[in-house]
């Protein structure tokens, strides 16, 4: 896609909140030159979804896993159809990770899911996209673990310390920064975003959820959409000192080298 200037690195496009709109939204969002749109699973009963969605619009790269939010639905032949599907449809995964802020949290299980996903990333060598809230040093230890991962990976909607950007920079990791940088109130995610490399920094609008601030209307709740990604690179250009064109310009090649496997052009 030679016309394309964004790359929405996580998104969620077979959410059910989306449902008969998404003709509309991909023709906005191609307008508004988001080229490419990685869109991601949650569960296995997504899966089949996300894959259909991708046959129909080329611009959407599928990413399939269990999201540590639906661990409790996981069939027990999970993994393998995992792996069935990844190999037949040479999908990525993702959204895969760890999640300790949530209220009953089994850490146990979440760690084991995790790791399973992580393995089988090492082994069909998949791009992998990981989710991360208060489990910060249970990820590295993970990471460490499991090894180098030869199809290497993101952090989506970074919400880590600065010090951890290096961690995860050194692992070969990407760093994916969401709408939550349009919360001027957000110190912490500034911090951060100066840390990150300018080969490692990946942007998303993780559509329909964290829409960017200026956007939500009065309600507070409008959804977000992967054509809002402009405007969360301006907002990190005004956060970093960097020129929007240099953001922009930055967050799409890392996208199209990170995703090479999956798109064309």
């Amino acid at each position: 896609m030679k016309s394309a200037r964004y790359f929405d690195a996580h998104c969620h496009l077979q959410d059910q909140r989306f449902e008969n709109q998404i003709d509309l939204i991909i023709e906005k969002s191609l307008l508004k030159k988001v080229g490419w749109m990685c869109s991601c699973g949650t569960s296995e009963s997504d899966w089949d979804q996300l894959i259909s969605l991708s046959s129909q619009f080329s611009c959407i790269i599928p990413a399939l896993a269990v999201h540590p939010w639906y661990i409790d639905s996981i069939s027990e032949n999970w993994l393998t159809l995992l792996e069935e599907k990844l190999i037949t449809h040479g999908t990525i995964i993702g959204e895969c990770g760890l999640d300790f802020v949530i209220k009953d949290v089994d850490k146990e299980k979440q760690l084991y899911v995790f790791e399973q996903q992580l393995l089988l990333a090492q082994k069909l060598k998949k791009t992998v996209c990981i989710h991360c809230r208060g489990a910060w040093q249970s990820l590295i230890q993970v990471l460490d673990k499991v090894g180098e991962l030869p199809g290497s990976g993101l952090i989506h909607s970074y919400s880590g310390s600065a010090d951890m950007v290096s961690e995860l920079e050194k692992r070969g990791f990407y760093i994916s920064f969401s709408g939550s940088v349009t919360n001027l109130n957000n110190k912490k995610i500034e911090k951060a975003l100066r840390k990150v490399s300018s080969h490692r920094l990946l942007t998303e609008t993780d559509s329909p959820d964290i829409t960017p601030y200026d956007l939500r209307g009065d309600s507070g709740d409008a959804l977000n959409k992967p054509y809002n990604l402009p405007f969360i690179i301006e907002m990190i250009a005004k956060r970093t000192g960097n020129t929007q064109n240099e953001i922009m310009q930055n967050s799409y090649e890392n996208a199209k080298t990170l995703f090479k496997s999956s798109i064309n052009g």
